[in-house]
């Protein structure tokens, strides 16, 4: 930059052929001050000769002025006194950043004439620092925010200014203008934090499923215990029975809160159907007109004409009152909350995130907005995770959010969040759609009074295994049981023939129970199997399905499922 300077001085660099590059400036100045051209003569007199210190003739044709020159420079340039007032700034500085008409009305000015005072004043302590110093500032990258709005993005040099004796008279500098360059970077950072977000979401998922399945089998003790007293002590007094009741209800409720977090981890076991996405909102709707405060005005605005979906309408219609009750508690004061639905079609992007609508039958779009207090950034970030509230103690659990996102993701989605202080939120989920389909609904098969069958017990927790039998027992069924897969195939090799029916846990070690179903299927391929667990991984499921099981038992073990499910399976030929 000196080297270029130098050689735009004329008859001032001709003047000393040895110039170095703390002089450039120097020369600059002293032409500046004195507003000379860079030809040493006028261009009026054609006659005259420019010699150099060597005696040899220069060109006589005359050079531009250094204001002409720094105008052909696309980088901002400017030239200030030691009061940092403007003496000369190029067109780039003064038309394209300044919006002036000209350079000439930057000139006797000062920074605090364009930008803030904040702004202006730390411009004039580097430029005072400089002075003081006489040590330059270089590449220091600038944050301007104009009065009307903009943002700009500089990466700026500053120099002393000296005179021919290397006194400090001024300052001088160029920016360049980096703003593509920080979108880019700020671009890149978002994508790295949405992946960082995306792979902690996926961790704490594991660990919340890993953590219920095991609460869940606990959960199935105390349950199957309290329902096998309930039922041998129908004649107990009624304080017993209360307490028997209270027991039940309480596990029945710690087993809502279990679900959240297999929600959040996508490890739940539900069956999938086509589902009209606009009836769930308006069953929704309809249960908040008796719950929500008479200051919140519902608003409904379904404008999808294809609304179908493949899903489970209890979650999808529990994630949308989720929302509801967050949109709830954030306007307490009343506000709005409407919901809407629209449809995105195969190829059409999703929202400004990127997405592609690339599924055969594009995706439907829910979109929950309220008008309450909004959230900050650190809050958006973390919504989602499972426990983390903003609420008081006791207020919330934390698992709202985090089983919205978990029901989502299972359904094959997308949730997006938008929020601002003060201006409200708004949560956008996008479902696949699917061609409507016809449905013959099956009617509800009433619970069999007495059974009879032997059944094949297989899971490595004892005490479900005991709740297992005495359910059977008390359905009429024998049972043998078993802790090990590797122990269970070999007495099924070897007496099928009197095993009506097999409960398999999924998850075992030495043996789990995808592996498990196989090796009974080898031995009898008409096995009737039934999966037994907490949940299913969805690559699992499938694949246990392929197998050919006859159904699932979901825990906790609820004696009137075992019996519907197990008389179902028995009754197929």
């Amino acid at each position: 930059m000196f080297d270029f300077i130098s050689k735009l001085l004329g008859n001032k660099a001709r003047q000393n052929q040895t110039m170095t590059p703390d002089e450039a400036p120097c020369a600059c100045s002293e032409a500046i001050q004195s507003g000379d051209t860079v030809a040493a003569n006028s261009a009026d007199d054609k006659s005259s000769r420019i010699l150099n210190n060597s005696g040899v003739e220069s060109d006589p044709s005359p050079l531009p002025s250094i204001q002409e020159i720094i105008d052909k420079v696309p980088d901002p340039i400017y030239f200030k006194d030691r009061n940092s007032r403007f003496i000369m700034v190029n067109k780039a500085l003064a038309e394209g950043v300044y919006s002036l008409s000209s350079p000439a009305q930057a000139v006797g000015r000062t920074d605090f004439d364009f930008f803030s005072q904040n702004q202006a004043g730390q411009f004039y302590e580097n430029e005072q620092t400089i002075i003081r110093t006489g040590e330059p500032l270089i590449d220091r990258e600038e944050n301007k925010v104009w009065p009307d709005g903009r943002v700009t993005w500089f990466l700026t040099s500053k120099f002393p200014l000296k005179d021919r004796d290397g006194a400090i008279i001024g300052t001088w500098g160029i920016s360049r203008d980096i703003k593509r360059q920080k979108q880019t970077e700020a671009e890149l950072a978002m994508s790295e934090m949405k992946f960082r977000q995306a792979q902690k979401m996926e961790a704490l998922g594991q660990l919340s499923g890993g953590i219920a399945h095991d609460f869940k089998n606990m959960l199935s003790i105390i349950l199957g215990s309290g329902q096998l007293i309930q039922v041998r002590l129908q004649d107990a007094d009624s304080e017993i029975k209360n307490h028997i009741d209270m027991l039940i209800d309480a596990t029945t409720r710690a087993t809502d809160l279990t679900q959240k977090l297999l929600t959040f981890g996508r490890k739940e076991t539900y069956d999938v159907v086509p589902i009209e996405m606009n009836d769930v909102v308006h069953s929704v709707i309809g249960l908040l007109k008796y719950t929500l405060d008479k200051n919140i005005r519902v608003v409904e605005c379904l404008n999808a004409p294809r609304s179908t979906v493949l899903g489970e309408y209890i979650q999808l219609q529990n994630a949308l009152l989720n929302l509801a009750i967050n949109a709830r508690d954030a306007m307490p004061a009343g506000g709005v909350l409407t919901f809407a639905t629209d449809e995105i079609l195969p190829g059409q992007r999703l929202s400004e995130s990127g997405h592609q609508a690339i599924e055969t039958g594009g995706y439907l779009r829910i979109t929950v907005t309220d008008t309450g207090c909004g959230m900050d950034d650190q809050t958006k970030l973390r919504a989602f995770e499972p426990f983390f509230t903003t609420k008081e103690i006791g207020k919330g659990t934390g698992l709202g959010l985090s089983s919205v996102y978990g029901t989502v993701k299972s359904h094959n989605g997308i949730i997006e969040l938008e929020s601002e202080l003060k201006k409200g939120t708004a949560f956008k989920i996008f479902l696949p759609r699917i061609q409507k389909t016809e449905l013959n609904p099956v009617p509800e098969k009433p619970i069999p009074v007495k059974a009879s069958g032997r059944v094949l017990i297989i899971d490595d927790e004892e005490d479900l295994r005991i709740i297992f039998s005495q359910f059977l027992d008390l359905l009429g069924y024998s049972s043998i049981t078993f802790r090990d897969g590797m122990e269970a195939v070999a007495y099924y090799s070897e007496h099928h023939a009197e095993i009506d029916a097999l409960i398999i846990d999924n998850v075992m070690p030495n043996l789990d129970g995808l592996e498990c179903v196989k090796r009974i299927k080898r031995i009898n391929k008409k096995a009737k199997i039934l999966i037994s667990s907490g949940y299913n991984l969805f690559s699992d499921t499938q694949q246990i399905i392929t197998s050919g099981i006859s159904g699932f038992v979901q825990k906790p073990i609820q004696v009137n499922e075992l019996a519907r499910t197990l008389s179902e399976v028995l009754a197929k030929k």
